[in-house]
């Protein structure tokens, strides 16, 4: 009883807490914001982030979205090969929906093309826990009438409003050796539909600023994918679906057969079966610990994995049926995670050049040759510039906007190149609140380690080197995927 009383007290304090994190703007007669004061927790019995002390919850927050001509959202962000997407559109107006890809060239192709009448008044109410709450018309497509990959569902109303929804289907089955790992998650966490309606995400909590958040799968998700024939429409600092395009229609150059998987199949250790190859995209910041040991066992049963950009692992994931749990600011206290990053990926991001960007300096021209068959002298500085006019003043080089380091506990990495950043301005003042322990490096460390089994990882450890123009770049990932060792 005294244990129950406890937990009661514990609970109570935590919820009067958070009640007092609430911004005053929230308490004003004008107010267009519905806040439900449930308090939800993650409920396994074996607590998911035993190792912070933190509580990982939410509050079930409603917002009224409201001051749109149209709202427009799928059920889900992944779906299966056979599943069916459901779009659901709020509004009173015609409007024209397309369907379309990227394809591995980097065009734009259309699937669908076709108009709606819909005669939803545009108000519905966004719950943190449950998604929109509203009547909606429905559009129902078949996802294998679609294919695999990234789709874009574009909806516009006849003020030309637009909203650009995307969604992912899986491959019905896997049947290349090199698989290319979407971020779906990472997506998730960033969503840009906080832009337009004002939704909270990962990183834009109008409530409070818990390191714990939710994804409804039943919610907006608004991303704008753009084809290579309008280049200029693609931002310099993107991390996200148009800056893994980039790297995708790079592997189709280079001559790669591949598929492509969302981080969600990862959580299945079959899934691994029949790879050869297992590549990385720009941000994979997410990850399941069912995902981490997958890796681990991957690599250990002879896989390759190749890292082509930075800040992995940084965040966790726990999945539920309509669902999705994002927590944490860095995993390294996490056993699972900690023998990820020692013995197999070898990096771990800091902030202190963030938003900088240069190029790479080689270290090791010798392990160049030796591992990646590549004659380069010692000192030399590739991966300058960019491959977007449109990006020259900003961006400098492949080893920016996020980077990861080699760490003091990482083991057997080869260290082939190093980031010649600058200390990010932001980050100048905050230098001195480092620990000693804490790595001060600026800079991307690309790193590479063969093992026992025959296993390898090759590490690029930035999220710009989707930028890369360089063909000694070129040459390290082709050399990589194409080693029989």
């Amino acid at each position: 009883m005294k244990r129950i009383l406890i937990i009661i007290i514990i609970i109570l304090l935590v919820i009067s807490t958070l009640f007092l994190l609430i911004p005053k703007s929230l308490l004003s007669p004008t107010l267009k914001k519905i806040v439900s004061w449930t308090f939800e927790t993650y409920n396994k019995t074996e607590r998911w982030n035993s190792y912070e002390k933190n509580i990982v919850g939410i509050i079930d927050e409603k917002l009224l979205i409201k001051d749109k001509d149209i709202i427009a959202y799928t059920n889900k962000l992944v779906y299966g090969a056979n599943e069916e997407i459901q779009l659901n559109l709020i509004g009173i107006d015609k409007v024209n929906i397309k369907v379309y890809q990227i394809d591995r060239e980097g065009r734009e192709v259309e699937i669908y093309n076709l108009s709606k009448d819909i005669n939803i008044p545009p108000l519905a109410v966004f719950s943190s826990y449950e998604g929109v709450i509203s009547p909606t018309e429905i559009l129902r497509l078949e996802s294998k009438n679609l294919g695999s990959g990234w789709f874009e569902i574009q909806i516009k109303n006849t003020k030309e409003d637009i909203v650009n929804i995307p969604i992912f289907i899986d491959p019905d089955q896997i049947n290349k050796k090199i698989v290319y790992v979407e971020s779906t998650d990472t997506l998730m966490a960033y969503n840009y539909a906080y832009e337009v309606y004002k939704i909270p995400n990962y990183y834009k909590k109008t409530i409070t600023n818990s390191p714990s958040a939710l994804v409804p799968h039943n919610m907006p998700i608004i991303y704008n994918q753009v084809s290579l024939n309008k280049p200029k429409e693609i931002n310099c600092e993107d991390h996200l679906i148009n800056s893994d395009m980039v790297q995708k229609v790079n592997l189709n150059k280079l001559g790669f057969d591949f598929q492509s998987i969302s981080d969600e199949l990862l959580d299945d250790k079959n899934t691994l079966n029949d790879i050869d190859t297992l590549i990385f995209g720009t941000h994979n910041e997410y990850w399941t610990k069912s995902k981490a040991k997958n890796i681990i066992n991957f690599i250990n049963d002879g896989g390759k994995v190749l890292l082509l950009g930075g800040n992995h692992a940084w965040r966790q994931v726990y999945r539920q049926n309509d669902k999705t749990w994002l927590h944490g600011h860095g995993l390294m206290k996490d056993p699972i995670f900690n023998e990820l990053v020692k013995n197999y990926i070898g990096t771990y991001y800091t902030p202190l050049d963030y938003q900088t960007y240069a190029g790479i300096k080689i270290l090791d021209n010798k392990a160049f040759m030796k591992y990646l068959s590549i004659d380069v002298e010692d000192n030399l500085v590739i991966g300058n510039g960019t491959r977007f006019d449109h990006c020259n003043k900003k961006i400098l080089g492949i080893s920016g906007h996020e980077t990861d380091k080699l760490t003091n506990i990482s083991e057997g990495f080869i260290h082939l190149a190093k980031g010649q950043n600058s200390l990010s301005s932001s980050y100048i003042t905050e230098i001195t609140h480092f620990n000693k322990d804490q790595d001060k490096s600026l800079g991307a460390d690309i790193i590479y380690k063969s093992f026992p089994s025959g296993g390898e990882v090759l590490n690029f450890s930035s999220l710009s080197l989707w930028h890369n123009k360089d063909p000694i770049i070129n040459k390290m990932i082709e050399n990589f995927i194409n080693n029989s060792n």
